[in-house]
């Protein structure tokens, strides 16, 4: 499952590069090879600002968005809207799963114990 924050990334870019696109193609003043070596241009911009900050700054705005979620969860939790504060917490740890950072799901995995009657 891919989570959300990397779908919302992706629409982004598509809507980022769409409206790029659009805008290229209303310029009546341009030529073909204007309008295609501005999207090569683009397009190329973005793999390399990718490839030197991506990681980081993936990580960095990934964990941003698990500390909102977190403090969202608590709010809600304020309000007594119970239901939507568990969806948020259950976000939250799983944005810090995806990260490697500590979390209330592998806590409950490691807490899990087996039990196991006793024949007398």
């Amino acid at each position: 499952m891919i989570p959300k924050t990397h779908a919302r990334n992706r629409f982004r870019i598509l809507a980022v590069a769409l409206l790029g696109a659009m805008t290229a193609a209303c310029a009546s003043d341009s030529g073909p090879k204007e309008v295609g070596g501005t999207l090569v241009g683009a397009g190329a911009g973005a793999l390399i600002g990718n490839a030197i900050g991506g990681a980081a700054g993936n990580r960095k705005a990934a964990a941003q968005e698990a500390l909102r979620e977190e403090n969202l969860s608590k709010d809600l939790e304020l309000k007594g809207e119970l239901g939507a504060s568990a969806d948020q917490k259950n976000r939250a740890e799983e944005l810090k799963k995806s990260l490697g950072l500590p979390n209330d799901i592998d806590k409950e995995k490691a807490l899990a114990t087996r039990w196991r009657n006793l024949r007398c």
